[in-house]
């Protein structure tokens, strides 16, 4: 079975490229950046949207057991 090649060196630039301009379209300062500091900035963001995510999932998970809760007491007091 073929070994599959190891990207090439002119796909490894364009890709960072397309990095740097994601990230200054989205406001990022990355003129000045090595390649590990640009990955490492990208880690950064990506973790702090699954974080936001994370916790908007929490806060609406919450406001439905509350829901629920505020309901089931109601409904044990009219009975």
């Amino acid at each position: 079975m073929p070994r599959p090649s190891a990207p090439s060196q002119s796909h490894f630039s364009e890709r960072i490229r397309q990095l740097v301009k994601k990230l200054e379209d989205d406001g990022h300062e990355v003129r000045d950046l090595t390649v590990e500091q640009l990955i490492e900035k990208m880690c950064d963001i990506e973790q702090q949207k699954a974080q936001a995510a994370l916790e908007k999932e929490l806060q609406d998970s919450r406001k439905v057991w509350e829901e629920r809760l505020k309901s089931n007491t109601n409904s044990n007091q009219q009975r």
